[in-house]
This record gives structure tokens, sequence and C-alpha cells, in this order.
């Protein structure tokens, strides 16, 4: 029995020792890091070579959507075997589109093809499979996915969307597997079509302008002629031509026609339009203009319309212009005619 309030020392000093001895500290610790840094590890080392195979994908659908669009060619049309296999003609994009469906409207697909990835070993059934499957060929077996020809004569693409299976743990992924994906489009460029298009595109638009376009631009220029008010009467001819140089922004200048003879212009404007002022004149004099004028505008460069002026001679009484008859031959030549009063 203890006395009063007597007890008996209780020994800490083993508690205190172990507190105090940090030896096997190193171990504790590098058992709760150390699974920690290997699961980071092996997460970024997958991760790392997760990102490389979808790089490799994006780089391999680029690449044969390429090699797929480069195929097409006009100078031939292409057998089962992906060879040459004769003339397909001028128009042959017109019967391509055809074997698409782009012609009968089949649906949402009309205008295009499409090819899985890895490719059968039946034969295509037309040049179109044909040119996508030779591109294939050239992707490993592992890789899924198709090869689609879209589009019609214009604005025509190849697209390559591919997939490989990349193989995780069990510890990192739930399903094992896991899926990279790639995407790549090329649009089908012909080297020798692009040069025929953009000669004929050159040629037909210089004669739409030449033909066509200065018939607009003349009606522009009488129709600013017929609202502007100016002077309707002038005592000499050189007053008369300067006018008209101020009111169309042209300069005087000069032709040599074919056969030799002189073209006197009182003004011609940057737009091709030559403008001729007259006072007094006789329709004997009037002719020979008429025939020099027709002459420039059959020739189309520089004169692209041709607009006579004629204006009253100050002092002079009666009608301004030539008879109606003449003016009928002046519109029969492609003249336009502007009578100030």
């Amino acid at each position: 029995m203890w006395s009063g309030s007597t007890r008996p020392a209780v020994d800490r000093s083993w508690f205190a020792r172990f507190v105090r001895d940090a030896s096997g500290s190193v171990t504790v610790e590098s058992v709760l890091v150390m699974p920690v840094v290997l699961a980071l590890t092996c997460l970024f080392l997958f991760l790392g070579l997760y990102l490389f195979e979808r790089a490799d994908l994006q780089q391999k659908a680029l690449l044969v959507s390429v090699r797929a669009a480069s195929a097409w060619v006009c100078c031939g049309s292409v057998a089962s075997n992906g060879q040459d296999a004769g003339d397909r003609g001028l128009y042959w994009r017109w019967s391509e589109g055809w074997e698409t469906g782009w012609w009968r409207g089949d649906g949402a697909d009309a205008g295009t093809a499409r090819l899985s990835l890895p490719p059968r070993e039946e034969t295509p059934t037309n040049s179109v499979l044909t040119r996508l499957a030779s591109a294939a060929q050239t992707l490993p077996a592992y890789i899924h996915g198709e090869l689609k020809y879209g589009g019609f004569v214009l604005g025509r693409h190849v697209a390559a969307a591919l997939r490989s299976v990349v193989g995780f743990p069990e510890m990192i992924s739930a399903g094992g597997d896991r899926e990279a994906s790639g995407y790549g489009r090329s649009l089908v460029v012909d080297p020798a079509e692009s040069v025929r298009n953009v000669q004929w595109i050159k040629e037909y638009a210089e004669r739409l302008r030449s033909r066509y376009a200065n018939g607009s631009e003349a009606k522009r220029d009488i129709q600013r002629f017929l609202e502007l008010e100016g002077r309707a009467e002038f005592a000499r001819h050189d007053e008369a031509a300067d006018y008209l140089r101020k009111l169309v922004s042209g300069y005087a200048t000069q032709f040599t026609l074919a056969s030799g003879e002189v073209r006197m212009a009182d003004a011609m404007t940057a737009s091709g339009v030559l403008h001729q002022a007259y006072l007094t004149f006789r329709e004997s004099q009037l002719r020979i203009q008429m025939r020099k004028d027709a002459e420039l505008l059959r020739q189309g460069n520089p004169v692209k319309s041709v607009v006579w002026h004629f204006f009253r001679k100050k002092g002079s009484k009666g009608e301004v212009g030539p008879s109606a008859a003449f003016l009928s031959e002046l519109a029969q030549n492609g003249i336009v005619v502007v009578i100030h009063e």
C-alpha cells in the first residue's frame, strides 16, 4: 500500500531517447515518398509515349493525304493496278464526279469516296478508290481509320483519319488500352490542270473586259456628263477640247493606225475612253474620223470606247450635232454621241 500521496516514479527515459534518436529517418521517408515518385515517373513515361504515338499518327495522316492528293493527274486514267490506263480526255474530272455519286445525288455522301484502313484485298470498284488504296499501302497494318475523297472539280480534297492502339498498364488506365488519333487533309492539286486554268482565265477575262466592260464605263461617263452643268458653247475648238479634258480628267494624245494615218484625240482617260470635241464640221470630215475610230475600237487596246461631244459654236443658231442618219451610222460603228446644248 502507498502512504499519502507518494507514488512510484515512472521511467520515461526510453520514450525520450526514441524521440531524440534520428537513426532510420531516411528509411521512413523513402518508404513514404518513393511510391509517389515511381507512380509519377511511370505516368509521365507513358504520357510521353502517348504523345509520341499521337504525333507520329498526325505526321502519317498528313503524309498519306498529300500522297493521295498528288496521285490525281489529268494526263491519264488509273487502272485497278494503279498504273496509267490511257488518255482520259479534257473533261476527266466530270466523269470522276460520276464515280463518286455527285451527279446522282447520293445523299450526304454525294461526291465523296471512302476507303477503310487497313485496306481490304478486293479490287477497288473505281479509279478514285484505286488512288486511295495506292496511297494507303505506305501505312503500317496496325493503323486503322479511313481515307476520304471529297469535293468536285474545284476544292477537291483528300482527308485521312487514323487511329492506333497505345497499350497502358492496368494501374494507369482502367481499360488497359487507349487510342491515339491523327488527322490530315490535303487539297488535290494538278500542276498541268492549274496552269491550263490560269491561262484560260487570263485569256477569257481579258476578252470579256475588252469587249463588254467598256460599254458600262462609257455609259457611266455619259451619265456623268448629263448630270453636270457646264458650258455648252465655245468660240474655238481648243477651248472646247480644254473644257472636255477637265470634264473627264483626260489628256491629249494621238494614235497611229495600221494604215499609217494619225488620229488626234482631244481627251483620253485612264479607263480607255476616247473623247472628241466638235464645234463646226462637215459630214465628209466626220466620216473620215468615224472610220479611224472604228478601226481603233476593233483593235481594242488601248481604246475601249469612243465618245463624240458636239458643242454649239458661240454666236451660231440652229440645231447642234449631225443629222439623224449620221447619228445612226455612228451608233452602228460603236461610237457614243453626247450633244451639249
